[in-house]
């Protein structure tokens, strides 16, 4: 994966994936890639472990302006069942750098995929307390448990893509057994434009090395 990828291109660390000649079906439909695991078969002889990482420039404005929306969020959608979900969140330091983000949780089995703005979502938002982690500093802090090669994968994607992961701040959401067509959304709110924030920024427009990435694993 590097920002010069073509949609598709390069998304797949097969290095990282079990078996690592896993038959993978990609689809490009408009702005949308599809990832289908072309196997046959149920049980545990077919399990498999599936890794990608996706390059989103500039997916949010950087500052809020009078008639925005008033949360930046990126968002994790269980579309089948799934053991556990482990959901990083990765921001750059210069970036939203006073926003603490929060958690919610929308049921998307009828209306689909929700915007955490828009009033009509309230009645698929799910009382759930889930509270995300800020992830420390230090070179363990993107360990995982069950999951040994993590950081090296998130270290390698960093590379790739010309980015020193200390220069991010870490959040993650952990659940075990996620609900099953819910849609975890991970918020923040942006600053105004032309306000410095605790990093010292001004405002420089928007930058499109400036965004969340966000590594997601699902087991």
């Amino acid at each position: 994966m590097s920002p010069n990828d073509q949609p598709g291109e390069g998304a797949i660390l097969r290095e990282y994936c079990r078996p690592t000649d896993l038959p993978i079906e990609i689809e490009v439909e408009g702005r949308c890639v599809h990832y289908t695991l072309a196997t046959e078969g149920i049980g545990t002889r077919t399990e498999a472990d599936f890794f990608l990482a996706e390059y989103y420039p500039g997916n949010h404005p950087l500052y809020a302006e009078d008639s925005d929306t008033p949360t930046r969020w990126v968002y994790a959608t269980i579309e089948e069942p799934a053991k556990r979900l482990i959901f990083d969140v990765l921001v750059h330091r210069e970036v939203w750098s006073e926003a603490a983000p929060q958690i919610r949780t929308f049921d998307t089995a009828v209306h689909g995929v929700a915007d955490p703005n828009s009033p009509s979502r309230r009645r698929d938002l799910l009382d759930l307390r889930i509270t995300p982690t800020t992830l420390p500093n230090g070179p363990g802090r993107f360990w995982c448990q069950g999951l040994p090669r993590y950081p090296d994968m998130l270290h390698d994607v960093a590379s790739r893509s010309g980015w020193n992961l200390d220069d991010f701040r870490g959040y993650r959401c952990e659940i075990t057994y996620p609900l099953y067509g819910s849609q975890v959304c991970m918020l923040f709110s942006p600053p105004s434009r032309g306000l410095r924030d605790t990093s010292g920024r001004h405002d420089r427009g928007n930058d499109p090395n400036d965004k969340p990435t966000s590594p997601r694993v699902r087991r």
